[in-house]
C-alpha cells in the first residue's frame, strides 16, 4: 500500500495511475429525462444494465436520443469543463444508472 499523494506500484515496481472509489448514487433511467448533480466530481465511474442515453451539463440539463447512447456495461468518463450534473433517459428498457464519484 503507498502513502498518500504517491502512486501505487505493481509487481514490477511500475507506478500505476489509479481512483479510488467514493460516494455511489443510482438515477432511475425512464421515459422522462432524470439528472443527478456530480458533488464536484472530475471523474466518475458510470454503469448500467440496460442501453440509455446519457448528456452532462448544468442544472437543467435534459437526456434526449440525440445525446450519448451508453450501452450497457460500465465506464469512466472525465467530467467536461462546466458540467455539474448528468442526466439519462432509457434507450427500450427501463433500469437504474449508477454513479461513483472517483477521487
Amino acid at each position: 500500500m503507498s502513502e498518500r499523494g504517491h502512486l501505487p506500484k505493481d509487481s514490477d515496481s511500475v507506478s500505476v495511475q489509479v481512483l479510488s472509489p467514493g460516494t455511489s448514487t443510482n438515477i432511475t433511467i425512464g421515459v422522462s429525462s432524470n439528472s443527478l448533480a456530480l458533488q464536484s466530481s472530475w471523474v466518475i465511474r458510470v454503469a448500467s444494465l440496460v442501453d440509455c442515453w446519457i448528456a452532462f451539463g448544468n442544472g437543467s440539463v435534459t437526456a434526449t436520443t440525440a445525446d450519448m447512447l451508453f450501452p450497457a456495461g460500465v465506464e469512466t468518463y472525465k467530467v467536461p469543463k462546466g458540467a455539474s450534473h448528468i442526466a439519462v433517459i432509457r434507450n427500450i428498457d427501463a433500469g437504474i444508472l449508477n454513479v461513483t464519484r472517483m477521487d
